[in-house]
């Protein structure tokens, strides 16, 4: 599920209630809604002068490869 939130004074407060049981745990994972757009910039390189086009199009790594 995914439930919007504040960060406030070291706490994280909830813009909604969570249909939880008292006590129950849970596991929180946060995304900002402020990062940056090009965060992923760099992760791949290849030569100057290429758009990558040979990489996308590559049967190696095709969507079979993909998780």
């Amino acid at each position: 599920m995914t439930i919007q939130a504040t960060y406030e004074n070291g706490v994280l407060r909830l813009d909604q209630p969570l249909p939880l049981k008292d006590n129950e745990r849970v596991l929180v994972t946060v995304h900002t809604k402020t990062r940056k757009t090009r965060s992923g910039y760099g992760l791949i390189a290849w030569p100057t002068g290429q758009d990558g086009t040979d990489f996308a199009i590559d049967p190696e790594f095709g969507k079979e490869e993909c998780p």
